[in-house]
């Protein structure tokens, strides 16, 4: 790595600490260093961390800035309109809008480009026909809304062109919700209120939230510094390891954990209790490939997609010998960064029919009502 390369890496760790950073006065180190931000998604937040400590610098990040807070702004109206369609219905938002007022340093300024809303798949026919009702449009393709191994996941317009990630389950992929056992009902079941914006919205409770926090930048890479920023959040606020590290063996997800939680105490100094992180992951031989990666593969380095740290993390399974045994594959194969199998494939142009939509719901309630407890 060079000397270039490393400054911009110290930098992004710097703001992703909340900390001022040191970026070369040259031309080139402040591009490195706004392209590097921009890639690990922290660009806001190094607006407001240069703003706070008067550097120029800020200016070329100001739009940044702007352009997340609109967009937050835009979803939480958002989720104040699902709020009122949705009243007696039982859901939750996730990820986004939610991190970014609960879990980002700054809050209201997190990247993000997706509402993540999860109903009770004997509420969703009920949702979707209300959703339609007030003028939303469903966005999916055809062949996305009759694709064999139903999606987790569907996709609706607000009417101000907002999308909307519509799930009746926490995995899009059939591949992932065979490896990793998470239960609709139950997260519904342990919902909680947190204040977003001048409201309220239904989210996961704090454990939950932390579980899939981990488990969804494991199945992404874990590549990229915001992904970590949430996840330390997050982990600051838990009361009781013992209740995380049960939930992570409930879904499967013990060494996804290990993955993030480890990467998130070493670089962003999450205090995570060795305990707890040894009963995540008991094989040792797993723990030492995820230190030597974050030594030879540092994600506040990463510029690219393909990287060690990434096919590490998205190898992670139920256990750490299935784990070593798919990264293993993955290499045998020559493969560094795959899509699943049963990755929708691309949509043409035409527009889904209520018989396509019917479809999907009758897939979805197919499913559920055979694993979804």
């Amino acid at each position: 790595m060079g000397s270039s390369a490393r400054g911009a890496a110290a930098a992004v760790l710097a703001v992703s600490r909340s900390e001022t950073p040191r970026v070369g006065a040259s031309p080139e180190a402040e591009a490195g260093f706004v392209a590097a931000v921009r890639r690990h998604r922290v660009a806001p937040l190094a607006h407001v961390v240069l703003r706070r400590a008067g550097l120029p610098l800020a200016e070329a990040l100001r739009p940044d800035r702007n352009a997340a807070m609109a967009h937050h702004l835009r979803a939480v109206a958002t989720l104040g309109a699902l709020g009122e369609l949705f009243d007696d219905l039982s859901w939750v938002a996730f990820k986004g809008p939610v991190l970014s007022e609960t879990a980002h340093p700054v809050p209201g300024i997190r990247t993000y480009q997706d509402l993540d809303i999860l109903l009770d798949p004997a509420d969703l026919r009920r949702g979707v026909d209300r959703l339609l009702d007030a003028g939303w449009q469903v966005v999916d393709p055809p062949e996305a809304l009759r694709y064999r191994a139903t999606p987790g996941e569907m996709h609706v317009r607000t009417p101000a062109g907002l999308i909307i990630d519509l799930h009746w389950a926490m995995l899009n992929m059939k591949t992932e919700r065979v490896e990793f056992s998470i239960g609709t009902r139950e997260l519904l079941s342990r919902r909680v209120q947190v204040p977003v914006g001048l409201g309220v919205a239904w989210t996961l409770d704090p454990v939950d939230s932390l579980v899939h926090a981990c488990l969804h930048a494991t199945l992404t890479g874990a590549d990229r510094m915001l992904l970590l920023v949430d996840v330390d959040a997050l982990a600051r606020r838990v009361q009781r390891w013992d209740d995380v590290v049960e939930r992570a063996r409930d879904w499967g997800a013990g060494p996804a954990l290990a993955v993030v939680l480890g990467r998130a105490r070493r670089l962003l100094g999450t205090p995570v209790p060795r305990e707890a992180e040894a009963e995540l992951l008991s094989s040792a031989p797993y723990r030492l490939v995820l230190r030597a990666t974050d030594r030879l593969s540092p994600v506040p380095a990463l510029s690219r997609e393909a990287t060690l740290a990434r096919i590490v993390a998205r190898s992670a399974r139920r256990t750490g010998g299935a784990s070593l045994r798919e990264l293993v594959s993955r290499f045998g194969h020559g493969v560094v960064d795959r899509v699943g199998p049963e990755q929708r494939p691309p949509g043409p142009t035409d527009t889904a029919t209520r018989a396509d939509l019917d479809v999907y719901l009758a897939g979805v309630e197919t499913e559920a009502g055979r694993v979804t407890p």
